[in-house]
């Protein structure tokens, strides 16, 4: 064996040892890209331990593939900047309770149908915000069944996958005085979860298996329940809710591509999306494959190495937008030059398809 080839094969290994290593550090950017994204007035945390607790909780949504285990995850991370939070599946005009963190009875929540054309839920699906207000506004029933929050409101917010509300988020103070909410964390994990959500949802539509980047050990609500099959997202009945059972039936988020001007919204808006999810694919094709990015780089053929992902992840990106005022900027493209290929486009090899 020549010396330049031990040479070349101790620098892979090398490389590929030291970038194994910092897939957490890896992930961390991604988190921080994630925070980056939102406006300028989400992403003010207070800063030191708040904003750690923010990012780890993020990291562990982003740590799921399963989509059931992603809310748990989320709901999970709520927990940790409110009193007490629940998620609510949407079907039609109503939605059912599926699980809920911190009250005295977890379970019960499963009992609860919301009416989404009233009161608060109705403001935050049809407005796309949180919405805030007296507990009477939510549920008149919730408060007899829950207790009534330590201050008398709750916020309510919708959980958005591909411009649809698939699910509602309750938050509140709690019911003992003294407690707290943290609107800004609340958002970005909502949002956060969306957005992951509609990757994997995606991912799985072009038969692409996806990974979970290696992370800290799983709450132990998470840990003892068994997953729901990850082919869909859990949509309940209301007769499957009053038994206390999920069903994983047909996917909550529909798979079509997007029109050209379906979700109604200005050419800047369908930009700004676009641009981030290539992002959010390309982030992943280089958290899942350390080693071949590494060696591509190296040999100047990373799409050779990495042919199948790239496909997958066009593919995707193209289900989305190939139909749209978008189509022609090849925001994927320009992300797999700029992020993976650190803006050289030789390094993708000759045999990339532009």
């Amino acid at each position: 064996m020549s010396d330049a080839t031990t040479i070349r094969e101790m620098v892979e290994k090398i490389v590929s040892d030291a970038l194994a290593s910092g897939i957490p550090g890896l992930r961390r950017q991604i988190v921080q890209r994630v925070l980056d994204e939102l406006p300028p007035a989400l992403a003010a945390s207070d800063g030191g331990p708040q904003l750690d607790r923010l990012k780890a909780a993020i990291a562990m949504v982003h740590g799921m593939t399963a989509q059931s285990d992603v809310l748990r995850a989320l709901l999970d991370g709520l927990a940790q900047f409110c009193g007490r939070s629940a998620l609510f599946l949407a079907r039609g005009n109503s939605a059912v309770g599926w699980q809920g963190r911190g009250f005295r009875d977890n379970e019960a929540i499963k009992l609860l149908t919301l009416d989404l054309s009233q009161g608060l839920a109705a403001r935050a699906v049809r407005q796309r915000v949180w919405a805030e207000g007296p507990i009477t506004e939510f549920a008149e029933q919730f408060a007899i069944g829950f207790g009534a929050p330590s201050n008398g409101n709750c916020l309510v917010a919708p959980l958005v996958i591909r411009e649809r509300v698939s699910g509602l988020i309750y938050a509140d103070a709690g019911a003992q005085p003294g407690g707290h909410m943290d609107l800004a964390a609340l958002e970005i994990m909502t949002q956060t979860a969306g957005t992951w959500l509609e990757v994997l949802a995606l991912r799985k539509s072009t038969g692409a298996p996806p990974q979970a980047a290696p992370g800290p050990p799983l709450h132990p609500a998470i840990a003892g329940t068994a997953a729901i099959p990850d082919s869909s997202l859990p949509q309940a009945s209301s007769a499957a809710a009053a038994a206390g059972v999920v069903e994983a039936s047909k996917p909550i988020v529909p798979l079509p591509p997007v029109p050209p001007s379906a979700s109604g919204e200005n050419e800047d808006e369908l930009h700004r999306k676009a641009r981030r999810f290539a992002k959010l694919l390309v982030d992943e094709i280089k958290l899942y494959n350390q080693a071949k990015v590494a060696a591509g780089k190296l040999n100047h053929d990373l799409y050779d190495r990495l042919k199948d992902d790239i496909d997958k992840s066009r593919t995707s990106y193209d289900k989305r937008y190939s139909q749209t005022a978008v189509a022609s900027a090849e925001f994927f493209i320009q992300e797999l030059i700029r992020n993976l290929a650190d803006g050289n486009p030789t390094l993708l090899g000759s045999n990339f398809p532009r």
